[in-house]
């Protein structure tokens, strides 16, 4: 089996983000037989609807628990191959907790990715990067797990981070699915402050709805800002040129003039200046056409 490495971990965590958490597993498919097996191993974990809604919505899918995120890692080739059973590696929470020789309290942890995060010894998450979210079967804020504990785990070697370039903001207009970041000082839509790392990330817009924006609604931070306090980084809309006098435009297909008559078709293959602009009325070509058309109806060049 391949080197086991602190951003294969993460990769393998990402994967899995949205699959079921089922005690005792540690990446295995959830079948009828394994849910049977699980619940006559351990019936205090799968006791009321748990089994029903096991059979109902997670039979097909991987599942793991928290131990088992990182022991999938380390017992899968891949994100999606079976895992070979290593009986020296079937350790609880406390038993990983004890396989990390360099460990520190949660406020002193190094932005390093694929450190695991410790809840005492009842649970363990993996940290991502940007000191904003962790993995189990969930994402979400690394503030909101009440974590008290950060180790590096002796069984995966962490390699050294890669220069990261960073987000460049872009030109044009943020819309559904836009990745922004949140500017420096910014508060939510509601008025609200938030914690300073969030200024640092890069985020989707999950919904927009006139100047409201939502960013990663689905296990992100799922916080509202206004869109004048985001910079576009990537997947806007193309910028809109504005029509002013002097610029150099062609008219929209089959527009008419101003005065609502039709033109000749050569009109709408020629680049015309805008010579006179009055609201929504541009005169094209005084010298030429001479002729007034709406605003709307022109094309920067």
């Amino acid at each position: 089996m391949a080197s086991k490495t602190n951003t294969g971990l993460v990769a393998y965590a990402k994967a899995q983000v949205g699959n079921p958490y089922w005690y005792g597993t540690f990446g295995q498919i959830a079948t009828e037989a394994l849910l049977k097996s699980k619940m006559a191993q351990y019936p205090g974990q799968f006791e009321g609807s748990r089994p029903a809604t096991a059979r109902a919505k997670h039979i097909g899918k991987r599942v793991h628990d928290c131990c088992g995120l990182i022991k999938g890692y380390l017992w899968c080739n891949t994100p999606t191959s079976a895992p070979k059973y290593v009986a020296a590696q079937d350790v609880n929470v406390g038993g990983l907790k004890q396989r990390c020789k360099t460990k520190g309290g949660i406020k002193t942890i190094p932005d390093i990715i694929g450190l695991l995060l410790f809840r005492g010894t009842s649970h363990v998450g993996i940290y991502i990067g940007a000191k904003g979210f962790d993995h189990g079967v969930i994402r979400s804020r690394l503030a909101d797990g009440n974590w008290d504990t950060w180790g590096k785990l002796d069984w995966i070697t962490y390699e050294a981070a890669k220069p990261v370039q960073p987000d460049k903001p872009v030109t044009g207009s943020i819309v559904k699915g836009s990745r922004v970041k949140v500017r420096s000082g910014a508060k939510t839509y509601d008025g609200k402050g938030v914690a300073s790392f969030v200024y640092g990330g890069t985020y989707i817009v999950d919904e927009l709805d006139g100047d409201r924006a939502v960013l990663d609604r689905d296990g992100g931070i799922c916080t509202a800002f206004n869109v004048g306090d985001l910079t576009l980084i990537s997947g806007g809309s193309a910028p809109t040129k504005t029509v002013a006098k002097g610029s150099r435009v062609k008219v929209k297909s089959g527009a008419k003039t101003y005065d609502g008559k039709s033109v000749a078709s050569f009109v709408y293959s020629n680049v015309y200046s805008v010579d006179e602009l009055k609201g929504d009325r541009a005169v094209l070509d005084r010298k030429g056409i001479c002729t007034a058309f709406k605003a709307s109806d022109l094309i920067v060049q």
